[in-house]
């Protein structure tokens, strides 16, 4: 490994000039497009458009090796043996996956450049045996100078475990771009679409076990399941209702964002039961295309859908008061029937991603303004990464 370089300070130069030559941003995510293993890659790489589109330079640090260009965007691939990371002239940090975590925090220590982090998910609520992650994340929280959370009740929460959150916080949500109009729908057939990694926290067990009884009751229903591996028992569950249900039930795997958007503009309903939903990506992506939901009454869906045409909020995990809210919507089609006599904007008016995109750059201007400079960015950076 060569040798550092000694940092050198630069000139205090007042932030105004940020605003005059644009915001230098650089972005640490896991993962992106077209090979993106969860929603965060989505947002992130939504979000950093968005922001090139108003005139910040973006440097997208990614430890995918599959990861496409992106207009506007710097994207640069991480190696995954020991690697000098170079530099560029940025501003701040924006870290948006833990495991990207290590890396953001040398280049803050090191560059002495502020340090946002977006939480995705709170890793104490979602998974509260995952002791190192949480000792990851307790980690960034405390060296943060601002953590965005995604919903309000994520953010009292943590507040009520670390104090200091209360004035280096706050909540945004992603920004969703609009999709297809009515014009284009698809004719759509009696398609129910699961998405998201096959496990506990996503209710996987909940869809399995109220698809099993619809699908004993209803013979032309089909089902979607489009998520990546997770828990044993919960591949297991989906395995079994495939075998029970032999062209009727079908596993995808994990879909690029454009072919579950085709597959949900076909779908008559999606459902989200998750036990832990910060925020709640798939049903907004349902309801672009003109798809009823069936969610959990999650933190994160009890706010961001809040007033949602289409959208049934179910309180309960039980899988068969869910079968009983499918069959009905299935037989009544009042959910549908909602959306169809909406503009179909609801979701474009809440979360226009010009909108959020600009909330985010005044938010990051106030962390520059109270940190001030950093150093030389001659300086270069290791990082191993496993």
């Amino acid at each position: 490994m060569q040798p550092l370089q000694p940092l050198l300070s630069r000139p205090l130069q007042h932030v105004s000039s940020v605003f005059a030559a644009g915001l230098r941003i650089a972005v640490f995510a896991s993962d992106l497009p077209p090979v993106s293993r969860s929603g965060i890659g989505v947002s992130v790489a939504s979000e950093c458009q968005a922001l090139a589109l108003r005139g910040c330079t973006v440097y997208l640090l990614t430890a995918s090796h599959q990861a496409g260009t992106l207009p506007g965007v710097t994207v640069e691939a991480l190696p995954r043996d020991r690697f000098p990371l170079r530099a560029a002239d940025w501003d701040i940090l924006h870290l948006h996956s833990l495991g990207m975590a290590a890396v953001a925090l040398e280049a803050a220590k090191r560059l002495e450049l502020p340090l946002v982090y977006t939480a995705h998910s709170v890793v104490e609520d979602e998974l509260p045996g995952a002791s190192s992650w949480i000792a990851l994340q307790r980690r960034i929280f405390s060296a943060a100078q601002h953590v965005f959370f995604l919903n309000t009740i994520e953010r009292k929460r943590a507040v009520m475990r670390d104090p200091s959150l209360l004035l280096r916080s706050s909540v945004r949500h992603h920004g969703m771009a609009a999709m297809v109009g009515r014009e284009d729908m698809p004719e759509r057939g009696r398609v129910i679409v699961v998405a998201g990694r096959l496990c506990r926290n996503k209710g996987t067990d909940v869809a399995v076990a109220a698809l099993h009884e619809v699908m004993r009751n209803i013979a032309d229903v089909r089902a979607l399941f489009a998520g990546e591996r997770g828990d044993k028992d919960c591949e297991a569950a989906v395995a079994g209702l495939v075998a029970e249900f032999p062209g009727r039930v079908s596993r995808s795997g994990w879909l690029e964002r454009s072919e579950l958007m085709r597959a949900l503009s076909r779908a008559r309903l999606a459902l989200s039961a998750s036990r832990y939903e910060p925020f709640g990506l798939l049903p907004l992506e349902a309801l672009q295309c003109g798809t009823p939901v069936l969610a959990s009454r999650s933190d994160g869906a009890r706010e961001t859908l809040l007033g949602a045409p289409g959208v049934e909020l179910i309180a309960t995990h039980d899988g068969r008061f869910w079968a009983k809210a499918i069959q009905r919507e299935l037989c009544e089609g009042r959910l549908m029937a909602t959306l169809e006599t909406s503009e179909m904007n609801w979701v474009q008016a809440q979360f226009e991603p010009g909108r959020q995109t600009d909330l985010l750059k005044r938010s990051l201007l106030d962390v520059l303004r109270r940190h001030g400079p950093g150093v030389d960015r001659k300086a270069r950076v290791f990082r191993d990464v496993a």
